[in-house]
């Protein structure tokens, strides 16, 4: 049992390196003066093979960590709610899907489209509160919706090939956790 959290520990550190990386790699988006990215690709990816607890740390951690460093600062504690907030479609999906050998299903579909969804609504309200103008949030919608979309694409297509075996045993030994 200990080195099973160990591991997930490792992985999820690994993820959210991952995550940190992925978002620090943008494209500025000139209209809001924000970036789009394929950070949130990651998220999901590690959402769909950690248990809940490491992938939402990995996602909070990878995201703030990347506005920190990225000059984002302000964001950084929006970001890592939101983040968090990704994993939980992911995770639902988890433990509503009965074959869980099967990558892309409905719930997978339903997971990527509710995260999009977080993406956006949590980002404008974000928005709201920094900028202090409904107009200016409005602005980022587009980005955000470009960044889910995108996120959503890459995901899948990732979730194409076979899950390594190493994380179905992992899983496998102790549903509890995953």
């Amino acid at each position: 049992m200990r080195n099973k959290k160990l591991a997930f520990v490792v992985l999820g550190s690994l993820f959210a390196a991952l995550i940190f990386v992925a978002t620090l790699i943008h494209l500025p988006i000139f209209s809001t003066q924000g970036y789009f990215h394929l950070g949130d690709s990651i998220i999901y990816i590690a959402a769909s093979m950690l248990p809940f607890p490491f992938a939402a740390a990995a996602a909070a951690v990878g995201g703030a960590l990347s506005d920190i460093l990225g000059g984002y600062f302000i964001w950084a504690p929006f970001t890592a709610v939101i983040k968090i907030m990704n994993v939980l479609p992911f995770a639902a999906a988890k433990k509503l899907r009965k074959n869980q050998s099967k990558r892309i299903d409905a719930f997978t579909i339903a997971a990527c489209v509710v995260s999009g969804i977080i993406t956006v609504g949590m980002y404008f309200l974000a928005s709201r509160v920094i900028y202090g103008s409904f107009a200016a949030a409005a602005a980022d919608i587009f980005g955000n919706t470009i960044q889910a979309i995108a996120s959503a694409v890459v995901y899948l297509i990732f979730s194409a090939f076979p899950k390594p075996k190493f994380f179905n045993e992992l899983n496998k030994k102790d549903d509890k956790n995953g």
